[in-house]
């Protein structure tokens, strides 16, 4: 199976739905490929909410550096709606991923903007290139799984998306 683009905000509840039911169908569906896109609903200096670019680019270390994708998104993701840490403070997310990621590295590359312009690449080819204007958003080869606004993507439909491309 092709990969399947998952364009995501961290911030956003029904992105962080949407990871949940990808982590039920993973268990399913074994060769279930996601290449996870992060991006920025309301990139900087847009003041909507808090702002995921320090994740983001985590999210680029992580890979970077060969950690599980999976694990890294899920500890954002519950960090962010179950304890509620403040993504915007590197010290509260470099704690939430201090068994991932070696925190005085994470601080390190994070604090130097080194992955500033995977986010900007990210955010570019989401909202540029595939005209995505919500999220979460899902692309296959020959097909996409656009979200509704203030809605989402159920399970269902989501699952359906994944089984035609099995």
């Amino acid at each position: 199976m092709k990969p399947v683009e998952f364009y995501f905000d961290y911030i956003c509840p029904f992105c962080y739905r949407s990871f949940q039911d990808l982590l039920e169908l993973k268990k399913e569906k074994n060769d279930l490929v996601i290449d996870f896109h992060p991006c920025e609903i309301h990139p900087r200096p847009e003041r909507h909410g808090k702002h995921s670019d320090l994740c983001i680019q985590g999210m680029f270390l992580a890979k970077d550096l060969g950690v599980d994708l999976w694990e890294y998104n899920q500890k954002i993701f519950h960090s962010h709606f179950v304890d509620r840490i403040n993504i915007e403070e590197i010290q509260e997310l470099t704690n939430a991923v201090k068994d991932l990621i070696e925190p005085d590295l994470f601080v390190k590359e994070i604090s130097s903007s080194q992955y500033a312009d995977a986010l900007k690449h990210t955010n570019t080819v989401a909202f540029s290139q595939h005209k995505i204007e919500v999220v979460p958003h899902y692309i296959s080869e020959h097909s996409v799984l656009p979200s509704v606004e203030g809605i989402g993507i159920s399970k269902k439909n989501l699952d359906d998306f994944i089984r035609v491309l099995l």
